[in-house]
């Protein structure tokens, strides 16, 4: 096996990408791959916000890693103990603090070679609504922003059912 990425292994044996903290092989098809590893923000459900969300074969895959690589927490969410599955919209500033909105809106400006400086472009964002994924299980209640909220219901509906 080959490292790719600290969270990517190639086996050149088995001609498999592996995303290694969750152990759930790539297919190939970005379509599907979208559901392993995906970047997402934990709006309730847990005290460390930023991680990674892996749909793997029988769980949904909850993985916090460390700055420095070292003491990482993955935590599974049977699809057998999901009892509710709902896509809310929320106000992003519910979500973000506004000195994350400032330095994404900075970073963006920065990056597209503007300073615009814009308060209104500012609360335009702040006020903007985005969709989170609610998941309900007999012990806990998560809400997770991740790309494509609706898509990841529809998946983790299909795999809670089968």
């Amino acid at each position: 096996m080959t490292n790719t990425t600290d969270t990517k292994v190639y086996c050149m044996k088995c001609d498999i990408l592996i995303h290694t903290p969750s152990g759930v092989a790539f297919t190939g098809f970005p379509a599907e791959d979208k559901f392993i590893g995906s970047t997402a923000l934990i709006v309730q459900g847990a005290t460390d916000r930023p991680c990674e969300v892996t749909l793997g074969p029988d769980a949904l895959i909850l993985n916090w890693k460390k700055a420095t690589g070292k003491d990482a927490r993955i935590e599974k969410i049977p699809f057998s103990t999901v009892t509710g599955i709902d896509v809310l919209s929320r106000v992003r500033g519910e979500i973000f603090t506004q000195a994350e909105i400032d330095n994404a809106l900075l970073g963006n400006l920065v990056m597209g070679g503007v300073l615009l400086g814009s308060l209104l472009q500012a609360q335009e964002i702040y006020f903007a609504h985005v969709k989170t994924l609610k998941i309900i299980t007999p012990q806990k209640t998560y809400e997770i922003f991740l790309p494509d909220a609706d898509d990841w219901a529809d998946r983790l509906r299909q795999k809670s059912v089968s």
